[in-house]
């Protein structure tokens, strides 16, 4: 099944007259393993935005789990990623004042679950990334690669269709960041599809599948044969 279908997107901004997308058109299927890498100023960012729902094309189509997204309201496009889509970032974006459990409980929120149901799904998703003994702490009374393990943990916590990460181990050293990358790729052995955003090019190797972007454009697209 497609989850993820473009066709010809191209993204401007007035502000320096940037074209940072120039007609991008790609298929991701249910299950895939995906990095995005390029380097700075390619447009890997944008795209990510787009994917996520963040952002909108200013041309082209983009087809979310065969839903064309631009038919779509914004209350629409709101409630789809919420249920669909969950994002890792690179700063972690965790609410300070929000202990781990609350953290990783509140897209569950969102989506309107069963507080019983809530508890049950965040305590199983915070043994899944090994935190579930420190679901009391605080943000700033985790290592760096704890906070990213929280973050991963609410991205999936819903079970989303998707899991969008952007530079996810950029500011872990690179052990830490080896052991994030494989929590990540855990979650797509159980079939969700993983899309990696990364200027990385040793870090790309381990994806299935690895697109090039390079001024905007899509220069290369291969699938990759490895063992990780």
């Amino acid at each position: 099944m497609c989850v993820i279908k473009l066709i010809d997107i191209e993204k401007y901004y007035k502000t320096g007259n940037v074209k940072a997308l120039r007609g991008i058109s790609l298929t991701i299927t249910e299950g895939e393993y995906v990095y995005i890498k390029g380097p700075s100023g390619s447009g890997k960012s944008t795209l990510l935005h787009i994917l996520g729902l963040l952002d909108v094309p200013t041309k082209g189509r983009y087809f979310f789990d065969g839903l064309d997204t631009k038919s779509l309201s914004k209350k629409q496009k709101s409630r789809l990623m919420r249920r669909h889509i969950g994002f890792v970032f690179q700063n972690f974006y965790l609410f300070p004042y929000l202990n781990v459990f609350k953290n990783v409980e509140l897209p569950l929120s969102l989506i309107g679950m069963h507080p019983k149901d809530r508890k049950e799904r965040t305590e199983y998703i915070l043994n899944k990334v090994g935190l579930y003994e420190k679901r009391y702490r605080m943000p700033n009374e985790l290592s760096g690669g704890e906070t990213q393990r929280i973050a991963i943990a609410r991205a999936v916590v819903k079970s989303p269709k998707l899991i969008l990460a952007d530079e996810p181990t950029g500011n872990l050293d690179s052990k830490t960041g080896i052991k994030i990358t494989e929590l990540l790729e855990s979650f797509n052995k159980e079939g969700k599809t993983l899309v990696i955003i990364t200027h990385n090019p040793t870090l790309a190797q381990r994806g299935e599948r690895i697109i090039s972007l390079l001024d905007g454009k899509i220069v290369k697209d291969t699938k990759n044969h490895k063992d990780i």
